[in-house]
């Protein structure tokens, strides 16, 4: 493997420069990429908008009396403990928070894409992201995945999506699976250089069973009835 590129301070770093430390011994790296910001964000739009119709019934609608479970001028509440009040109450808050996490979604789309990383090696395919609790490394090997899916968009851009085979066993052990590279520009070009890594199936490599039938062996030219005569 050659030596990483050195980056200057107050930089950004490339595609290659995040994925160099996750490169194995002599790995070559054939592409790298880093999905479209843009793409990844109008993704989310339906989930925003699902989100903010709830933070905006929460926020204009007064629900707190139909999370309560029974009303505090009855002597019957005087049955119900302070924490199961709190408790029902809290739902409301829980709503609105979820609902500005769904609303939040396209912008945490795009802040993800910018920290995301494909690659596409001569031993493997290649995921590098740098969350906010570490980076997520995830991994698929040619010979463990089937003949990729490509969903491409309008633009160039796609998704290609991986499938591990029934043959090969999970291993628990080492980086996670890698399922899909998903909001890339050019997905037809990066899909055929992956599917000219994936092994030939042992079916294309059998040779072609013998004819044994001396009729198969005239209808297919390579005997005359002459032949028949002449033994």
């Amino acid at each position: 493997m050659g030596r990483r590129p050195a980056v200057r301070n107050g930089m950004k770093h490339s595609p290659q420069d995040t994925l160099y430390p996750w490169l194995e011994s002599r790995e070559e790296l054939l592409w790298s990429g880093r999905p479209d910001p843009l793409r990844m964000a109008r993704a989310r739009i339906g989930i925003s908008l699902a989100g903010l119709a709830v933070v905006l019934l929460l926020s204009l609608t007064p629900l707190r009396q139909y999370f309560t479970p029974i009303s505090p001028t009855t002597s019957e509440a005087l049955s119900y403990s302070q924490s199961d009040i709190h408790f029902v109450e809290a739902i409301p808050f829980s709503l609105f928070l979820t609902g500005l996490l769904l609303f939040l979604q396209p912008f945490a789309a795009y802040y993800y894409a910018g920290r995301t990383t494909y690659a596409v090696t001569g031993k493997r395919l290649l995921m590098v992201r740098k969350d906010l609790l570490g980076i997520l490394v995830k991994t698929a090997r040619y010979d463990a995945i089937e003949d990729p899916i490509l969903n491409q968009r309008v633009g160039g851009t796609g998704d290609i999506f991986f499938f591990r085979k029934a043959s090969i066993p999970e291993n628990g052990r080492g980086p996670s699976p890698l399922t899909k590279f998903q909001g890339i520009r050019d997905a037809e070009q990066v899909l055929q250089l992956i599917r000219g890594r994936l092994p030939v199936p042992s079916d294309r490599l059998a040779p072609a069973e013998p004819v044994q039938d001396y009729l198969q062996l005239l209808v297919r030219g390579e005997r005359r009835l002459d032949d028949i005569h002449d033994r």
